[in-house]
């Protein structure tokens, strides 16, 4: 099958549960949560897949990683391959995908767990090999030729919105909201089991154009219908639908706030657009994910008690930093 459109997330992710597919070595599988800061989501769950070619070696405790992977929307028929620790269904998960660069960056903690002069940092320090090109040590200073470097520390906060890059086909443009939807069909490696095989990896897709000094009122670049468009943008929000029996809606749109679009092109002969099937919305109960992780990014007034490993190890604020 052959796809013309494509959607990736990049940003820093808490990654837990590590496991391997049960028919290879290298292919690992984890729980990802990215922050939104959404008052109704503060972040997303996702399913990723990762070849491990360079054979880091993963942890079990919550990880922040700096994380560059394809996404499509979650489908209920896909095996995540969850574990005694996990326990998750694949209604608890909002995204589904493959990852093509992971850089570790260090242990998730908590106000509970650890003071200031604790929380993991990334240390800048010279490096005498490589002039003008600093290397980075997490959690340890550095020591060449037993003098004290000169290091640059900064903790690494995970609660900064995703930046995603997409290239697609427009449908439903209005230059009044500037507005425009685009339906990013690609390749995901988790649907290529027999289960799925009717099963299109689709990510939906509403993009905006924010206000901005650089376009007069009712100038903004909105693209017209049916031409592909390459933009840049920051994930801002999702639509979710209606409760169902006392269970949380479940997410039916991503929305993105454009940062710049890279291009427009017209195709020399289109086909009349397909008409979207209503999506079925499998809706979950509220907070089912966040009560199996180890890592939250909503809200807490207290620390959460204990629990087994290591569904509720570890609990964060993950308040929104100033200028987000």
């Amino acid at each position: 099958m052959s796809f013309d459109s494509y959607a990736s997330i990049e940003g820093i992710a808490v990654l837990e549960n590590p496991r391997r597919l049960s028919n290879t070595s290298k292919t690992f599988i984890f729980d990802a949560q990215f922050f939104l800061g959404s008052t109704q989501k503060p972040s997303l769950l996702g399913l990723l897949h990762y070849f491990n070619g360079d054979n880091l070696t993963f942890s079990p405790l919550p990880t922040k990683c700096m994380v560059k992977a394809t996404i499509a929307k979650m489908d209920l028929a896909l095996n995540t391959y969850s574990t005694a620790e996990s326990s998750l269904e694949p209604d608890d998960y909002d995204f589904v995908g493959d990852v093509y660069d992971l850089i570790l960056l260090g242990h998730a903690s908590s106000p509970e767990e650890t003071d200031d002069s604790e929380e993991p940092t990334l240390e800048y320090v010279d490096d005498p090999t490589c002039p003008g090109s600093p290397k980075a040590n997490f959690g340890a200073s550095i020591n060449d030729n037993n003098s004290e470097p000169n290091k640059i520390t900064f903790p690494i906060d995970p609660c900064r919105r995703p930046t995603v890059h997409i290239s697609g086909r427009v449908v439903n443009a209005k230059r009044k909201t500037a507005t425009f939807k685009l339906d990013v069909v690609q390749y995901i490696s988790a649907f290529k089991s027999d289960t799925t095989k009717t099963a299109k990896p689709n990510l939906p897709i509403t993009c905006i154009i924010p206000d901005s000094p650089r376009f007069k009122s009712g100038n903004k670049p909105v693209p017209f219908d049916h031409r592909y468009v390459s933009l840049d943008g920051h994930l801002a929000d999702v639509v979710i639908g209606a409760p169902k029996d006392g269970k949380a809606g479940k997410i039916e749109r991503f929305l993105i706030e454009v940062i710049a679009t890279l291009g427009y092109y017209t195709p020399t002969a289109v086909a009349p657009a397909a008409k979207t099937a209503k999506e079925n919305v499998t809706p979950s109960p509220t907070n089912r994910a966040t009560r199996k992780l180890g890592y939250s990014f909503s809200p807490s007034p207290s620390p959460a008690p204990p629990a087994k490993r290591p569904r509720l190890s570890i609990n964060s604020n993950g308040s929104t930093p100033a200028g987000n």
